[in-house]
């Protein structure tokens, strides 16, 4: 394409791009007229391996990410949950939240996200591909944060000889990137 950006072919036509400025010119400078400094983003996808949810809170797929610096983010996650041969008689809700395990450990704010499963016979199938409330973050060097998750009730509890198989991660992603 000579010029436009073509909008994932959800356009006839390609587009065109009005950009303000010279062509050629260096990009936003700061008051003192330094260039804008760039920060790299912090991230992590796992995919390939599940984990089964149980009534514990528990770290998913090995879903991690250190801050590099003291700094403010716009945290993004999110998981993809699913059945692995469940048979329930009962709802669950499946709890999911980011969490920072050190410097005070404690869930990160407005993170939370629930879920509600619905009754299944041996299902094999998604239960949901969510994805978390992004949120900004004042972090500190070296904070630790990683997707956690937990049942209400976990299945084939001995309350219920009837339910089988587990409900499982499959699928976590995270980005920390850094806005301040």
């Amino acid at each position: 394409m000579s010029s436009g950006v073509n909008c994932c072919n959800s356009c006839p036509t390609v587009q065109s791009v009005n950009v303000p400025g010279i062509q050629g010119a260096t990009g936003a400078t700061g008051a003192d007229g330094t260039p804008a400094t760039i920060l790299p983003a912090q991230s992590f996808y796992v995919v390939g391996s599940s984990q089964a949810l149980t009534a514990a809170n528990a770290q998913l797929l090995t879903s991690v990410i250190t801050l590099p610096t003291d700094s403010t983010y716009l945290l993004s996650a999110g998981v993809r949950i699913d059945y692995s041969g469940a048979t329930t008689t009962t709802s669950r809700t499946v709890y999911l939240r980011l969490y920072r395990t050190n410097n005070g450990a404690a869930a990160v704010a407005n993170t939370e996200h629930e879920l509600s499963t619905g009754l299944v016979t041996l299902d094999d199938s998604t239960l949901c591909s969510t994805t978390f409330p992004t949120v900004v973050y004042t972090g500190t060097a070296g904070d630790i944060i990683h997707v956690q998750g937990s049942l209400s009730v976990a299945l084939a509890a001995p309350y219920d000889p009837y339910e089988a198989g587990s409900i499982i991660a499959v699928e976590a992603w995270m980005l920390a990137l850094p806005i301040t």
